[in-house]
């Protein structure tokens, strides 16, 4: 509080500086802590955005390996039943 920080024998000039500077420190930490709030926020959305991409890639690429290697037993299956 300002009466914490400012002695009982101050002039108007050294209280309306220490109050100046006062709110400029609180004004300069509430957007350090905004900043800093918005960046975790941005950075938990693009980790979680990377995570579903490369999931979705994980799960398309094994779709697909199932599907080459049904084809596969397929073709095998109909090259033995023509011999």
């Amino acid at each position: 509080t300002m009466e914490e920080i400012l002695p009982e024998s101050c002039s108007l000039e050294e209280y309306l500086r220490q109050v100046q500077e006062v709110s400029i420190l609180s004004a300069v930490r509430d957007s350090q802590a905004s900043t800093q709030q918005t960046f975790k926020q941005k950075l938990s959305d693009i980790t979680s955005l990377e995570w579903q991409n490369a999931r979705s890639k994980f799960v398309l690429s094994s779709q697909q390996s199932k599907a080459s290697v049904y084809e596969q037993q397929q073709a095998a299956g109909m090259e033995g039943a023509a011999t």
